[in-house]
């Protein structure tokens, strides 16, 4: 099976209140260009009689990548654990605003994606979800319009880390993009 597509990324600030899993202020993250999976293990290893007699990999988390066309101040402000104020019209009109402060601590985020892929020229649905993960804000990079445009793209790295269930992903086949798309926002809790 071949992937051939990525879409629809989206996030949602994850709680854990006692065991209660609950996600909030979930959007969309802007529009996919790649994203990158890595899942890391504990490997352990058992010698005996100068011999690897017993050993095992187990996953512990991973790193996660995803790059997009764009951030939006909320969803930077979200991933980051920044404050966003809304821009406001009248009188005194103000523009939006995000302040970054040194105390910002990212909130781990629920995060998840369409992932479509391609089987004997028949094309599969899949909802990617990553319940909890720690991003941090991306670095910019910004230039001057030289004789041709250069377009540059926000990159977003962070860590899996295990949900309550200790599951790091998950993956859920569907009929259409459409149909992953609702059940990522349902499992987000997005609206």
């Amino acid at each position: 099976m071949a992937q051939v597509d990525m879409r629809y990324p989206q996030i949602a600030k994850y709680t854990n209140t006692s065991g209660a899993e609950t996600y909030s202020l979930g959007m969309a993250a802007g529009k996919a260009m790649s994203g990158n999976v890595q899942l890391e293990y504990d490997d352990a290893s058992l010698y005996a009689d100068g011999a690897k007699a017993e050993g095992t990999k187990s996953i512990i988390g991973g790193k996660v990548s995803l790059m997009v066309d764009r951030l939006s101040m909320q969803a930077l402000a979200l991933i980051g654990g920044h404050t966003y104020s809304a821009a406001t019209t009248g009188e005194t009109p103000t523009p939006a605003k995000i302040s970054v402060k040194t105390s910002d601590t990212p909130p781990d985020v629920g995060y998840g994606f369409v992932d479509i892929a391609e089987e004997d020229k028949v094309k599969k649905y899949y909802a990617i979800i990553f319940p909890r993960i720690s991003f941090a804000s991306p670095n910019a990079q910004y230039k001057t319009r030289g004789k041709s445009k250069e377009y540059q793209s926000p990159t977003i790295e962070g860590e899996m880390l295990p949900d309550v269930d200790e599951e790091v992903y998950v993956k859920t086949e569907h009929a259409s993009a459409a149909a992953a798309l609702t059940y990522i926002k349902s499992f987000l809790s997005i609206t």
